[in-house]
């Protein structure tokens, strides 16, 4: 769900027409984001092994790390490089690794163990 909602308004967020559109939209993406990060890291927790629970935990957190060095260069990109500094174009960037993420897991992550318990 957070997925499908971060990707969904970041592509709205490149589309949007004035200020208080883009506002709501990023608030919305904030609230998205907020629900992905609580349902990666319980869903890992729940699944890794004990004996790599903790290593699956720090891959876990580094990838929270590579997505911010992600959108620096994407901002060192779009801002520097490219002179014309689109603003939707640095948002579509931002919304495409999770429209890929959301792919992906929609074919392979598996529910949670609990939820098959229920």
């Amino acid at each position: 769900l957070g997925l499908a909602c971060n990707s969904v308004v970041g592509v709205a967020s490149a589309l949007a027409r004035t200020a208080a559109e883009l506002v709501f939209l990023r608030f919305a993406c904030g609230l998205g984001l907020g629900l992905m990060i609580s349902g990666i890291v319980t869903l890992s927790a729940e699944i890794a092994p004990p004996s790599k629970r903790g290593r699956f935990m720090a891959i876990v957190g580094s990838c929270y790390t590579m997505g911010y060095l992600y959108i620096s260069f994407w901002a060192v990109f779009i801002f520097q490089s490219s002179g014309s500094g689109s603003w939707r174009l640095f948002m579509l960037g931002n919304a495409m690794p999770t429209l890929l993420a959301l792919a992906i897991a929609f074919v392979h992550v598996p529910e949670s163990p609990r939820f098959y318990f229920s």
